[in-house]
């Protein structure tokens, strides 16, 4: 979304939101990375980490509380499907482990 109630400049929302946290210790932007999918716990289905390829290299980041999945409206369904979560036949068709079947 983009802020143009500035007379100045119009800039997206997230951009003033990240502005405003810069100087949070918790919080680390990457920018150009590429979630590849979500890793589940196999017992309880809690999602611990997620799978980032940065510049080709995979790296796996570790959440320490939650994780929260937003790529837009085609994105999260198909990162969703990456992970292992969605319909049970289509994941097994595609050769991904079903974690959980929706």
């Amino acid at each position: 979304t983009f802020n143009t109630s500035e007379a100045a400049r119009p800039r997206r929302g997230s951009a003033a939101l990240l502005h405003h946290r810069a100087g949070m210790k918790n919080l680390r932007v990457v920018t150009g990375a590429l979630v590849e999918r979500v890793l589940f716990k196999d017992i309880c289905k809690t999602a611990y980490a997620v799978k980032v390829k940065v510049d080709g290299v995979t790296h796996t980041i570790h959440a320490r509380k939650g994780i929260v999945v937003s790529a837009g409206a085609v994105l999260t369904p198909q990162l969703l499907q990456l992970s292992g979560v969605g319909p049970k036949q289509l994941l097994k068709r595609l050769g991904v482990k079903v974690v959980h079947d929706s």
